[in-house]
């Protein structure tokens, strides 16, 4: 298999602890081509010496033209600016990958810009956890059966939660719900297409936080000492002796390169006291998929989940209609309409 050729642009906190090690742990099927930033400078990143190249000596050489894929990985409000760099310097004939959610709904004004690159896709690592493969196969042939309820109790942060509730629940959004809880947190009571219910409860707290996921034959829990009866969600050893992740009698594997990703870890502790290791495995995954010819996260269903997430937090309600759905079209193009006196170029 050819090998992906892949461009980073941006050289900050979330490539260095994050990317670069996923796309270091991927070097039989993705070529890294370079690393661009404000400046050209040689930098210690993710424990190796690098070079980093000034954005506007790549677009210049076109070496941004050699890639399959750029992906984003800059401060929110610098995107719609990398866009318009990368629009401007000649047909893009490269796949473009943003960090979540792509866009803010303020920036929205600058979807017009995504338009001229062949595909644009998102990085949501937590639609690809691991873990999340597990829940769908005890769901459809497992012990759990098919979904009704799924709890994410501070495991989760915002548009990252509505993400990993649809992935969990595979079916779309209907409507949302915010409200305040006295301890300072919120409640966010999602409904889906076919009567599933997904809750968050922030803030987020991998430390304390716990996922109940509740089916029509069974229940399973990462904590299960505080849900009588539910099967436990949490590493373990397989019969090779090799760490992985179990639910009930199902697991999932987890590869060397993954194990390395995911950091110390030990059998029975729960799977959101290791998120941060957990995502940076689903990203690896999701850019394996990607070098394998399977895209990423669609940008609709990104901003869908960034959407919903600042509606809820202003309103405390929303509804999925054409109107109000990222995922629709005509969604997508009234609000970079109506944010487009907000966009400079």
């Amino acid at each position: 298999m050819t090998a992906l050729k892949l461009l980073l642009i941006g050289a900050g906190r979330r490539v260095v602890e994050d990317v670069l090690p996923v796309v270091d742990s991927l070097n039989d099927s993705v070529q890294l081509l370079g690393i661009a930033a404000r400046s050209t400078r040689s930098q210690e990143l993710a424990g190796r010496a690098r070079h980093v190249t000034a954005l506007d000596e790549v677009l210049s050489s076109g070496l941004h033209h050699e890639a399959d894929v750029v992906y984003v990985v800059v401060a929110k409000g610098a995107v719609p600016g990398v866009l318009g760099r990368l629009a401007s310097s000649g047909p893009p004939r490269f796949a473009l990958l943003l960090e979540t959610p792509g866009l803010l709904l303020k920036h929205l004004g600058y979807l017009r810009r995504t338009a001229l690159f062949p595909t644009v896709e998102v990085a949501e690592d937590c639609a690809a956890l691991p873990w999340v493969d597990l829940v769908r196969r005890a769901a459809s042939d497992g012990p759990l059966g098919p979904l009704h309820d799924v709890l994410l109790d501070r495991s989760a942060w915002r548009y990252h939660g509505v993400a990993l509730l649809k992935a969990l629940l595979d079916a779309p959004l209907r409507s949302g719900r915010r409200r305040p809880r006295p301890d300072g947190g919120a409640r966010v009571e999602l409904r889906f297409v076919g009567g599933a219910r997904g809750v968050l409860i922030e803030p987020r707290d991998y430390a304390s936080g716990h996922v109940v996921i509740s089916g029509r034959d069974g229940v399973a829990s990462d904590a299960p000492e505080r849900v009588p009866g539910a099967l436990p969600l949490q590493l373990d050893r397989g019969a090779d002796g090799q760490l992985c992740l179990r639910l009930g009698d199902l697991i999932e594997p987890l590869q060397p390169q993954e194990l390395a990703l995911l950091g110390p870890a030990a059998p029975g502790q729960r799977v959101t006291q290791h998120m941060h290791g957990l995502k940076r495995v689903g990203l690896r995954r999701l850019l394996a998929a990607r070098a394998g010819g399977t895209p990423c996260y669609s940008l609709a269903e990104g901003l869908d989940d960034m959407a919903v997430d600042a509606v809820l937090e202003k309103l405390g309600f929303w509804w999925s209609t054409p109107l109000s759905s990222m995922r629709s079209p005509l969604a997508r193009g009234l609000a970079s309409l109506a944010l487009r006196p907000l966009a400079r170029g």
